[in-house]
């Protein structure tokens, strides 16, 4: 018989048995010495790669020593598993322990020993993460090995994994502000995964039959589309999009555990973001501070305050603004105040000195609370000023080096962090309708009212009554309407934009007060123009708010690792939300050039709602306690959806595994 009349399958078996001839099985006496070789290479490669995160602006080394790096685990990873086949068990048990123990002894002592971000540190964190993952790989793996055929342990932990979700169940409905049904979901979660770890490998192996073909292919397909179809009308109506969104997150984890890829995609996930948080981003410009002392010519405008003012959602940053534990004040020259510089709303253009700060409460402007000082780093390489310095004292240095004859305008922008922007952001993305609990936060209005006034008057204090002193308010960024692609329910858009009508009212109030100018046309600046840049008023993306903008902070290797520091540049304007500002503010700098401009009154006072809370540590419970029972709520609703829809795609997947493997073999 020749080659051509062999059937195809022999000749797989003659391959792969070929394939075996010249593999020989690994011993035991070579393993050791293999794995411990790789070790070496995985932190050898880390070491080149973190050198040249740390010392080089090679994007292209960089990306290089990246890949390298993830050669080199996915190697000692596949040593691992391979192994998990010999016979030799318990020395691969032993050796994926030992890896694991010496991962988080790694992390242990980098979180121990280590306060700076040196070489070493970033080297010794990495390594421990990396050992860790690659450890836990190997013994899942093995444990997959050697419970390949055990049906009953599959069986006991879908009966465990049932179990947690009855009493998550049944303690978010009674306790609705109690962990424990917290906790009993979350151990249903690691019920399923594991049930899936160890229950398919006996499931493909003893079920025979057509239940395994096409027919259990079609009924998963069938259960998990049906179930996004009822949830889209049912429990889940009303987010529509993110149905199909979770329907497909659902499938590709399931198929990631069916196939065992799930180290693997942990790996590939951390190099993704690694090479991501890595790349050198383009400086902004250099710090302005230095370029004060220019020719008697030059005129000034002085920005402070909080993040609106500084920059914040920009892509780029100046020089030794965005370095996490230091400065993270993120200046940038796109805000409406910096494009005065650019354009000719002014004439001559002034140079703009921004000492704003992300980030920034009215504590950090003026010393109205002792010792709450700005960002530690701040201001950088000023001759005579400490770092930490408030920003009502860089003002007073600037006027004592530049003297007040050169200062057209000080914009001041702050309140925004001190009547909540942050918890009121966190409350809304999460769980439940935020619009039940703003009264918490608008409360504190009259207080921002009152604390503002006092900067502005201080500001007025520094520069004397011949320069103008302009409190900038926020820019109303939502529409009261609200759409298919927020975080936010209609509900939701409608109480924050009168959250922030009501806010722009108290900084109104407090400059009216201290007898300064409100810079009127910021807060319709979003809608002023030819097109609605509010976020529903245009298209998806092209809003002048970003939602999640992911932008992070430069630092150590753990500091571009972790997502904290990566969504900095959410819910603040982009760029184009700051040349709209800009746009629409142009006339009102160009009446304040000519003279034309009075300090505006309020309409109203400030709204002062009956508080649900007292003091503010029962504001801290009371919106914790909220968001808890909302969590617990939402997971209530998406217990029966999630379930389905991962039983259809397990049945799908499994029944797709399972032909594949017929096919091949």
């Amino acid at each position: 018989m020749i080659d051509g009349d062999v059937p195809a399958s022999e000749r797989r078996d003659r391959v792969r048995a070929a394939v075996r001839v010249q593999d020989p099985p690994l011993s035991g006496s070579r393993f050791i010495p293999r794995t411990l070789h790789r070790l070496f290479w995985v932190v050898l490669s880390l070491s080149a790669m973190v050198l040249a995160i740390e010392w080089t602006s090679s994007r292209i080394l960089v990306m290089v020593l990246v890949a390298v790096a993830a050669f080199t685990i996915w190697m000692l990873g596949r040593s691992l598993r391979a192994a998990t086949a010999e016979a030799f068990t318990g020395l691969v048990i032993g050796t994926a322990v030992a890896i694991t123990v010496l991962g988080v002894a790694l992390l242990a002592v980098y979180v121990v020993m280590f306060d700076d971000p040196t070489l070493l540190a970033s080297v010794t964190f990495l390594s421990g993460l990396t050992f860790t993952l690659v450890g836990v790989a190997a013994a899942e793996g093995l444990l997959r090995h050697l419970n390949r055929n055990n049906g009953p342990l599959a069986i006991g932990l879908v009966l465990a994994s049932v179990g947690f979700l009855v009493l998550g169940w049944v303690m978010t409905a009674v306790e609705p502000e109690s962990l424990v049904g917290t906790y009993a979901y979350l151990g249903a979660a690691i019920g399923a995964y594991l049930s899936m770890t160890f229950g398919t490998e006996p499931w493909i192996g003893r079920c025979r039959g057509r239940l395994t073909g096409w027919p259990m292919i079609g009924l998963g397909i069938a259960v998990a589309v049906g179930t996004t179809f009822w949830a889209r009308r049912g429990p889940l109506a009303g987010a529509e999009t993110w149905v199909w969104a979770l329907a497909a997150a659902l499938a590709v984890l399931v198929w990631v555990i069916v196939t065992d890829a799930d180290g693997v995609l942990a790996l590939a996930l951390i190099g993704a973001a690694l090479l991501w948080a890595v790349v050198p981003r383009t400086v902004d410009r250099e710090p302005i501070s230095l370029e004060i002392a220019g020719g008697p010519q030059d005129r000034i405008v002085v920005a402070l305050g909080d993040s609106f003012l500084s920059g914040e959602g920009a892509d780029r940053y100046e020089v030794g603004t965005n370095v996490a534990g230091s400065n993270t004040c993120r200046r940038s020259s796109v805000t409406h105040v910096d494009l005065l510089q650019t354009t000719d709303t002014l004439t001559p253009a002034p140079t703009v000195i921004t000492i704003a700060c992300s980030g920034s409460v009215i504590d950090d402007v003026i010393d109205t609370n002792p010792g709450r000082a700005s960002s530690s780093g701040d201001p950088i390489d000023w001759p005579d000023v400490a770092p930490g310095t408030e920003q009502m004292d860089q003002l007073q240095w600037i006027v004592d080096t530049v003297g007040v004859a050169r200062l057209d305008a000080v914009v001041i922008g702050v309140g925004g962090n001190d009547a909540g922007f942050s918890d009121i952001g966190r409350a809304c993305v999460g769980a439940g309708d935020c619009s039940e609990i703003l009264d918490v936060w608008r409360v504190n209005l009259a207080t921002v009212a009152f604390e503002l006034q006092l900067v502005l008057q201080e500001a007025v204090a520094v520069v004397g009554p011949d320069v103008p002193v302009v409190a900038s308010p926020y820019p109303s960024a939502l529409t009261a309407e609200g759409c298919w692609w927020t975080f936010f329910s209609a509900a939701e858009h409608a109480a924050l934009v009168q959250f922030i009508d009501e806010l722009n009212l108290a900084v109104e109030t407090a400059a009216a007060e201290a007898g300064v100018l409100y810079l009127e046309p910021i807060p319709g600046s979003f809608s002023a123009g030819e097109n609605d840049l509010r976020v529903c008023g245009a298209g998806f993306g092209e809003a002048g708010l970003n939602l999640v903008e992911l932008n992070p902070q430069e630092g150590s290797v753990r500091v571009l690792l972790d997502p904290r520091n990566w969504l900095n540049n959410s819910f603040h304007p982009n760029p184009i939300g700051h040349e709209a500002m800009a746009e629409a503010a142009a006339p009102w700098w160009g009446q304040l050039a000519a003279g034309e401009l009075a300090s505006p009154a309020p309409n109203t006072a400030v709204p002062e709602p009956d508080a649900p809370c007292g003091s503010s540590a029962e504001c801290d419970e009371f919106v914790a306690g909220w968001a808890l029972r909302q969590l617990n709520q939402s997971v209530r609703t998406l217990t029966v959806p999630v379930l389905l829809i991962t039983v259809g795609s397990w049945l799908a997947i499994v029944g797709l595994v399972r032909r594949w493997r017929w096919r091949m073999a």
